[in-house]
């Protein structure tokens, strides 16, 4: 088993349009790569976050094509403790991808019945839903297989 074998798992999943189970592994994926390039961050968020801002070009370029972003902040209707919203009631991409993607499906395999995935490149909260390309997946293998290479 390796990181490999992971994002290898997580394409046959993808192609299948078995969206969560492929995200689960690559989010695992993510998490050794993080392990891998902050080492001395003592707490697995923040690596995992830091990883994901220094990927943050790659992950929207294949995740969410026809983006070239530093950040993406999305307004959300519907505040959960989860998404950890700011003050005025905006969340960055790394928080959603973190808080509301991985641990929900690492932690208890399930994922947050608000998110739907689109094969649109929208990002966007609109009535209480949060719209979350499915190509993002294909984002964060890109950050991976940038890592392992």
């Amino acid at each position: 088993m390796s990181i490999e074998s992971f994002i290898e798992a997580a394409n046959v999943l993808y192609d299948n349009e078995y969206y969560n189970e492929a995200l689960c592994l690559v989010c695992i994926a993510v998490d050794a790569c993080a392990d891998i390039e902050f080492p001395s961050e003592k707490r697995n968020g923040m690596r995992y976050k830091k990883y994901l801002t220094k990927h943050f070009g790659t992950i929207c370029h294949y995740g969410i094509p026809g983006t070239d972003v530093t950040n993406i902040k999305i307004h959300v209707t519907r505040k959960t403790e989860e998404s950890k919203p700011d003050q005025n009631s905006y969340v960055d991409l790394e928080q959603i991808l973190y808080h509301v993607i991985r641990c929900g499906l690492v932690h208890n395999a399930n994922l947050n019945p608000q998110l739907v995935f689109s094969e649109s490149t929208v990002i966007k909260d609109w009535d209480g839903l949060l719209f979350v390309p499915a190509a993002i997946i294909k984002g964060l293998e890109s950050a991976v297989e940038e890592t392992i290479q």
